[in-house]
């Protein structure tokens, strides 16, 4: 009651306020992702936390008549099931005292920013079980941060114990950090600077699996088979039966759809051959799709040596109408969840 949205694009989080009650954290940003992340020096680094792979929560206070609840939000709701699975967890029995000291936190003048962390909907690392883990305790009114170390132990036990993991500093940094990145199968880690800058740093399994993940969706699986980099794909998933099922799948459909393209220009063409080039054309514009197969059998009639149907296919546009190439493609079988 009483509260709206408001953007501010320095947070790039959405901000809720009556006065404002909720100030999420500024988006952490990767190292050289911009000009403000470029050419930072991690021989400055003051603090190194495992960076989780979850979804950003933040608490607030509601004030209704005489009752003061703790609730939580996403980036951009104060609903939804992400937000009602994560107060669920909060109201389970055992979190009675994390829950208590987040509302206490709360009602003092600060926003607590949470990673939920839910194995039932899982980005890309997966973790064996449901939580809420504590990003940082911000200032409402002033916007600066407690530290870890700012939090008194005594008052605030389970906060501190829900804090993400801390990782002790090496004396070579940058080695500490490169031995890390390239070993570590999490995220990665977000680092303080001593400028206050906070950065995220990418493990070198998270950008490569990320990377794979983006292959992996049809229409970009669709473009590297057609451009002959599948066999690129093999490789990084020789080990992971169901992805390697995938990309073959799609080589079969690929070598399926070419050869049904050239049977359906060929066919055209031995039945309409004899006609001379203005009535030929006239007919293969209204028979044929006009944007992927047309100018094939225009270069068939013409008696060209080399069709490119493959050529043909990636930029007349398979993956936006495949019903024009496809056998089938109505009663196509699925891509396979399971080794095939």
């Amino acid at each position: 009651s009483g509260m709206s949205w408001s953007y501010v694009p320095s947070r790039r989080r959405w901000q809720l306020y009556a006065k404002m009650v909720c100030r999420p954290c500024e988006k952490y940003l990767n190292l050289d992702e911009n000009v403000f992340t470029t050419g930072l020096h991690l021989s400055t680094i003051v603090t190194m936390e495992d960076k989780m792979d979850g979804s950003l929560m933040s608490t607030f206070i509601h004030r209704h008549e005489n009752e003061v609840e703790l609730k939580l939000k996403s980036r951009g709701s104060i609903e939804g099931e992400m937000v009602e699975k994560s107060i669920q967890w909060l109201n389970r029995p055992e979190n009675d005292a994390f829950k208590g000291q987040l509302k206490q936190l709360c009602q003092d003048g600060y926003t607590i920013n949470l990673e939920w962390i839910n194995p039932e909907q899982p980005i890309l690392v997966k973790y064996p079980a449901q939580e809420l883990r504590v990003l940082n305790v911000c200032n409402i009114e002033a916007g600066t941060y407690l530290e870890y170390e700012d939090i008194d132990a005594d008052v605030y036990p389970a906060i501190r114990d829900a804090w993400t993991e801390r990782i002790p500093l090496e004396e070579d940094l940058i080695a500490q950090t490169n031995k890390l990145l390239a070993e570590s199968e999490t995220e990665g880690v977000v680092v303080r600077l001593e400028s206050g800058q906070r950065i995220k740093l990418k493990s070198k399994w998270y950008l490569g699996t990320q990377k794979l993940q983006y292959a992996m969706v049809e229409r970009n699986l669709i473009d590297a088979v057609l451009e002959g980099k599948s066999d690129d794909l093999k490789a990084l998933t020789a080990d992971m039966p169901v992805e390697l099922a995938k990309v073959k799948w799609m080589e079969d459909r690929k070598r399926a759809i070419r050869l049904h393209a050239e049977t359906i220009v060929n066919d055209f063409y031995d039945a309409n051959k004899e006609l001379d080039q203005s009535e030929y054309n006239k007919k293969a514009r209204k028979a044929l799709d006009k944007k992927i197969l047309f100018k094939c059998a225009m270069k068939k009639y013409d008696r060209e040596d080399s069709i490119d149907y493959t050529a043909t296919l990636k930029t007349k546009g398979w993956r936006t109408n495949p019903k024009s190439v496809e056998p089938g493609y109505e009663h196509r079988t699925h891509e396979p969840t399971e080794v095939l």
